[in-house]
């Protein structure tokens, strides 16, 4: 039986993005969507692995992409619930400040 070439001979092997890079997002949904796009790259690589009994690389960049837009992901959500939780408490803060300038 003839050996299959390698399927990625010619193909460079893939980048993982900077931490820079990863800093630079600072959109919520923009980082779920691409972390929902990691994750599904991930299975499918995953599924070739076990189907091929073999190790990719790319695997573990694409994982590692994962938990660092994991981590940013959570970054960007505890922002958005403080600055929620002060923008509900300003009102409060407003309004107590306005009677006693009524006063």
């Amino acid at each position: 039986m003839a050996k299959k070439p390698a399927e990625h001979v010619s193909n460079s092997r893939p980048e993982p993005l900077k931490t820079e890079d990863f800093l630079e997002l600072d959109n919520i949904e923009f980082v779920s969507k691409l972390l929902t796009i990691a994750c599904e790259r991930l299975e499918a690589g995953r599924k070739l692995e076990t189907d091929r009994s073999i190790v990719y690389p790319e695997c573990s960049v694409i994982l590692h992409d994962c938990e660092r837009l994991k981590r940013r992901l959570d970054e960007l959500q505890g922002r958005r619930d403080q600055l929620e939780e002060l923008l509900a408490t300003l009102p409060k803060l407003l309004c107590s400040s306005c009677r006693k300038l009524l006063k």
